[in-house]
């Protein structure tokens, strides 16, 4: 394994300075700590015990305990090893938020809160350069979570189960995750996944449901919230709990809005969990929730005018116009004269607006319910298990148009004369759900006179996982809503899909088209239609090749299914009155995936055994300061069911670490910290590039792509190092503040290149002339007919087809093979005419794919790489910011005519935020790659709130301003194979959102 040791002494050198000022924090801490003891012992008594949530009447070590209202100070979890530990006696690292700081930052989502306020915390798609142009609230399917520069392959809800589905991440949404059911996010750094099915080398993320508590009185919280966009949001929160039965309820009704005109959604959630003792020290817990989530998503369309010479801005995206000032009717062509088109829009178009005008057609659809069941038995005073189980059942819909934005003169346009937006509705649907169950035991046992006590933990657990990507369009129907099939209808089982639709936008947006998204019938100038898969299924079809049985390949319909079980192992031992701790945990794992896809064979993935381990020791210098080393490995299946662009099975992915920090808490635990440096090194990690570099290598020619579901991901080694630092502290009961701040510096240690293939092959005889199947000569009309793109040797002006013809510019017959892979375009004449299938002839397409480059029967203009580089050695890993810190400060006047006034806030930094790669000479220089970056800066975030009590009876009120300053920026993103070269790949998009306030009321009870 090779470090960079010139990294990595500069991050040792970083950490010595940060524990400088760790030990100096620390020392006033002591200092305060002792002052408040010579106060007066019982008041120090009652704030350790406060601190220390000893409100809570633990029945078991599998208990989770409940954190300070005051305080960001959590002391134990029950994540790391699943029985409950203190954490600065834990030899690794782990940033944890818990139910205070989501309030005070008025925080939302998961997936938002840790990637703004957890150091070095990131997010990259499937594709990084598409990820980059979305903004705030926009879709960003199949995209996950970075930690140290790796990916989180999933959130884990209560130790036991992904939330989401296997095709996207996030348990409300797509990468949404409401906390409004959680009361603590807690993020274990590094290859710790001894409990978990699945793991990631950068960390796993595990989110705490509301706990039902017993021996509670009956308490609860009322809350509404709204924002200077008309958002609307309320919450309650209740539970109480009697000796032997508690119960914990939580409910949302939200509405979304957002800086962008009809953009945003609504969200309504239920959540329950129930406790109960019963008879053999044992308490049963119930868990269960269901939301239901629409989104209404944004869409970036270009603009399509008459002709580039008519009009300079034609084929360029709206954003990139909005960014260059080129939106209005002064704007002028090559030739310097005014642009044909005129003002945009008719002057209407804004970056309020410019990801608008889908209306209600661009959507997406999320209902997600679960249950989660576990009873824990304590068997005598040294042992405990536990028993749990889960289901989830996730439905996820994107609504799928393809946007169209024509200019009053385009002859495209059916409503000349008027600003227009055209297309065709159809969504995606990616249903999933997930089986888990999972059986601990717990020993607890003393050694040596009482000098070592130990818990030793072993168990195995479960988990199953099924989803599918299923296409739906709109098909033409009779009067009984019954599609109609044609025998002369040869694509899509003999049905004909809905044309596009048009509606004009003269004055601005149109919120409501057509008809609502997902609608199952509908009636459109008098034809009706029906929402049906575009591949369905025919048991008469069903072969090796094709084992679904569908009918086709146009539109997706793809089903997958994971499994993952292990054994583990894990004992966590106090040595002399715990000066030194140990961990060592082993998990033997077992996992697989397999994908079906329409009309090609399994992709299946063996099954993988693999050995993970934890290690590590940590050692009492002085009371307060620890100092702890540990190392650790995992292995993973990949993140995402892609292959590689060859259509090749992604490899199982394993990662290892290294680290060595230094621990500190006050006796009270209103000080603590820890500070960590740290080495990770993963082997083939699953790395996803540009979707377009998958065409370039594979493209989807007239024969198909080569290979079994062939995507944009290659594997790849790849490394971090890199120093975090946490402190939390409560100097006083009304004062909280928390620092995280980060180092991380990742690169890629794998060049990874492709060959090209081609797809695009024809038959053609000696002589350069294109033939059917059985040798005949392919005739076509001198001028073409799409409704007839063949005809007989006898038809009036018919002439063979040849190959020259295909590379003649000049020629209706014109191939115009796409750069860089030399296909043929699909939107070409020949195209279609290559793709007829004559009933006495044979086909003219061999449907042979996957052949050597050196196979093309045409001759592009341009010169065809061969071979496409995708990853260099040294590559900087993307996704996440190289150095990040933010700092959050609270405190509440106790006294006074103040009293109850609450003053805060946070100031946050991100620098280096690696975004993606791109080809600023094209493609076919891809040895030339460049990094685009994230301009880094700052923002500052103001809270300030106001608490009355009056007698049991709470009143708060809290306004959160987020970037304070209102800085921002407006950013144009270069295209991964192109950099800046072409216009019309350009995009534009604000750098972070602008000033904006949520205002929050509550009643506490």
């Amino acid at each position: 394994m090779k470090i960079d040791m010139t990294m990595l002494v500069s991050r040792l050198r970083l950490a010595a300075k940060l524990a400088a000022i760790c030990v100096v924090i620390s020392v006033c801490a002591k200092a305060q700590t002792a002052a408040k003891a010579n106060a007066g012992s019982d008041s120090a008594s009652k704030e350790v015990a406060q601190a220390a949530g000893s409100d809570v009447v633990s029945l078991n070590p599998f208990e989770v305990q409940a954190d300070s209202s005051n305080s960001y100070n959590t002391l134990n979890s029950n994540s790391i090893t699943r029985f409950n530990v203190e954490l600065d006696k834990m030899p690794l690292s782990a940033d944890i938020f818990d139910q205070a700081f989501m309030d005070d930052v008025g925080a939302t989502s998961i997936e938002s809160m840790i990637q703004s306020y957890s150091a070095g915390a990131g997010f990259s798609g499937n594709d990084p350069g598409s990820t980059a142009s979305a903004s705030t609230g926009d879709h960003t399917g199949h995209a996950n979570m970075q930690l140290r520069g790796f990916t989180v392959p999933y959130m884990m809800r209560d130790s036991l189960m992904p939330v989401g589905s296997f095709f996207n991440p996030g348990s409300t949404g797509s990468n949404y995750t409401s906390n409004f059911d959680i009361e603590r996010a807690e993020v274990i750094e590094g290859p710790q996944s001894l409990l978990y099915s699945s793991g990631g080398g950068g960390g796993v993320i595990n989110v705490v449901s509301k706990q039902a508590r017993f021996g509670q009185p009956a308490s609860g919280a009322l809350k509404f919230q709204v924002d200077q966009y008309g958002s609307k949001e309320g919450q309650l929160d209740y539970g109480f709990g009697t000796n032997n039965f508690a119960i914990r309820v939580a409910a949302i009704q939200s509405n979304m809005d957002s800086r962008r005109v009809n953009l945003g959604g609504s969200l309504e959630g239920y959540y329950v969990q129930a406790a109960v003792k019963v008879p053999g020290n044992t308490t049963i817990r119930i868990t269960g929730e269901q939301t239901t989530f629409n989104q209404l998503l944004g869409t970036n369309p270009t603009l399509s005018a008459v002709s580039t010479s008519a009009d300079s801005r034609n084929g360029q995206y709206l954003s990139y116009l909005l960014a260059t000032n080129q939106t209005g009717a002064n704007t002028v062509n090559a030739a310097g004269v005014a642009n044909a088109s005129g003002a945009i829009d008719n002057g209407f178009l804004n970056w309020s607006n410019v990801n608008s005008y889908a209306g209600w057609q661009d959507d997406n659809l999320t209902r997600n319910t679960f249950v989660l069941g576990e009873a824990d038995t304590k068997w005598n005073s040294w042992l405990s298990t536990q028993v749990s189980a889960g289901y989830n059942d996730f439905y996820y819909d994107l609504s799928t148009p393809s946007v169209s934005f024509y200019a009053p003169t385009n002859s495209s346009n059916p409503n000349q004369g008027s600003w227009t937006v055209g297309m065709t509705p159809g969504d995606l649907a990616e249903p999933g759900r997930a089986k888990a169950v999972r059986f601990v035991a717990l020993a607890t046992n003393d050694f040596l006179n009482g000098k070592a006590k130990s818990q030793t933990i072993v168990g195995g657990d479960f988990l199953r996982q099924d989803a599918a990507q299923l296409q739906y369009a709109y098909f033409q129907a009779d009067s009984n809503f019954n599609p109609i099939v044609s025998p002369t209808v040869t694509t899509l089982g003999g049905r004909t899909l809905m044309a596009k639709q048009y509606y004009t936008i003269n004055n601005g947006i149109v919120p409501y088209t057509f008809f609502g998204p997902r609608s199952p019938q509908v009636s459109l100038g008098g034809v009706n239609y029906v929402r049906q898969l575009e591949n369905i299924v025919n048991p008469a079809l069903v072969t090796a090749a094709n084992p679904m049985g569908t009918i086709g390949t146009s539109g997706t319909y793809e089903l997958a299914k994971a499994f993952n079980k292990g054994w583990f192992a894990v004992n966590n031992t106090q040595w002399f009155d715990g000066k030194l701790d140990s961990l060592l945990g082993l998990r033997f794992a077992n996992f697989f995936t397999q994908t079906q896809t329409a009309s090609t064979a399994d992709s299946l993935r063996p099954h993988t055994h693999n050995i993970d381990f934890d290690v590590g020791l940590d050692y009492a210098l002085v009371n307060g300061f620890r100092v702890y080393v540990s190392g650790s490995n995992t292995y993973y299946p990949p993140e995402q069911k892609g292959n590689t662009p060859l259509g090749q099975p992604t490899q199982t992915s394993s990662a290892t670490s290294e680290e060595a920090g230094l621990k500190w808490s006050s006796p009270d635990g209103r000080f603590s910290g820890s500070l960590s440096v740290y080495h990770d090194a993963g082997k083939n990690e699953q790395y996803s590039a540009s979707s377009t570099i998958e065409y370039d290598i594979n493209p989807s020619g007239l024969n198909g792509q080569t290979g079994i579901s062939p995507s944009n991901f290659v594997y790849v080694n790849r490394k971090a190092e890199g120093v975090n630092l946490t402190l939390t502290a409560n100097p006083t009961p009304n004062w909280r503040m928390r620092l995280s701040a980060a180092d991380v510096g990742g690169t890629v240690e794998t060049s990874t290149s492709f060959k090209q293939v081609y797809n695009d092959q024809f038959n053609e005889n000696s002589s350069g002339q294109v033939t059917y199947a059985d040798g005949t000569l392919v005739y076509v009309p001198a001028t073409y007919n799409s409704k007839a793109p063949t005809v007989t040797s006898t038809t009036a002006g018919a002439v063979p087809l040849t190959v020259a013809m295909m590379n003649n510019p000049s020629s209706v017959y014109y191939a115009n093979p796409i750069n860089p892979s030399g296909a043929i375009s699909p939107s070409s004449a020949v195209f279609t005419v290559l793709k007829t299938v004559d009933p006495v002839h044979g086909s003219i397409a061999t449907g042979v794919n996957g052949l050597p480059i050196t196979s093309m029967q045409i001759t592009p203009s341009f010169t065809v790489p061969g071979v496409i580089n995708v990853t260099q050695a040294g590559d900087k890993t993307v996704g996440f910011p190289e150095l990040s810190a933010n700092f959050t400060n609270i405190y509440t006047i106790s006294t006074g005519a103040l009293k109850g006034v609450e003053l805060g806030g946070t100031l946050a930094g991100q620098w280096k935020y690696s975004e993606y790669y791109y080809y600023p000479l094209g493609v076919t220089n891809s040895i030339q790659r460049s990094l685009y970056s994230l301009p880094g800066g700052g923002r500052f975030d103001l809270i300030v709130g106001y608490t009355h009590k009056f007698r049991r009876v709470t009143f708060a009120s809290q306004l959160n301003i987020f970037n304070m300053t209102n800085h921002y920026s407006i950013i144009i993103l270069p295209s991964e194979t192109n950099g800046w070269a072409t216009l019309s790949s350009l995009q534009a998009r604000y750098s972070q959102n602008p000033r904006s306030y949520t205002w929050t009321s509550a009643i506490k009870f």
